[in-house]
């Protein structure tokens, strides 16, 4: 992170939610009986997801009224380790700057573990690499196909919309999904409710 900020000074990262609950799982599970736990990341994850400031401090105050006395381990750490870099995982810091909806990188990973699986190991001959990427893409395309024609047999009826005449059965039920989204939002002058 510091490398980020000193190499990119004015770009905004984001902290892995995911990275984050695999750390608390690592360091604070042991501290709790299993239904505590689900309570604990529950209250955790009010603080992570809080559209504003204000739902950021209550959640907060209340999760510190509950664990800092209780569980003064698991506090220490929640405060000294991720408290203090919050804007940088907490939806509403996060929010004010763009990044498309991603607060994981879990699909990065995803990808880097298809990518491993084609290539092996680690020392190969470039002809090899480029021949098992390519072969990668390929059935990755294939793929994508296929998922595309298995749309293109069902309509899901929200998405039979005029403006979407010639969208419909050429791009993906989650393209379509987000440009409904901004549909409705233009429909309501630009102005989330």
């Amino acid at each position: 992170m510091n490398g980020i900020a000193r190499v990119f000074p004015s770009c905004h990262n984001i902290l892995c939610c995911w990275h984050i609950n695999t750390n608390m799982l690592a360091n604070c599970k042991t501290c709790f009986s299993d239904v505590e736990w689900q309570e604990f990341m529950q209250r955790w994850n009010l603080i992570v997801s809080s559209t504003s400031i204000e739902l950021f401090n209550v959640a907060l105050g209340a999760f510190k009224e509950t664990y800092a006395a209780s569980h003064l381990v698991v506090w220490n750490y929640v405060n000294n380790t991720w408290l203090p870099h919050k804007e940088k995982f907490a939806t509403c810091f996060v929010d004010e700057f763009p990044h498309f909806g991603n607060a994981s990188t879990s699909r990065v990973e995803g990808n880097h573990h298809v990518i491993k699986s084609y290539l092996r190991v680690s020392t190969l001959h470039l002809l090899t690499l480029t021949k098992r990427l390519g072969l990668m893409l390929a059935n990755q395309h294939v793929e994508s196909n296929a998922t595309i024609e298995k749309q293109k047999q069902h309509l899901a009826h929200h998405f039979n919309h005029h403006y979407f005449k010639n969208l419909i059965y050429n791009v993906s039920d989650l393209a379509l999904g987000k440009l409904l989204g901004q549909l409705k939002l233009a429909e309501k002058g630009g102005h989330e409710e």
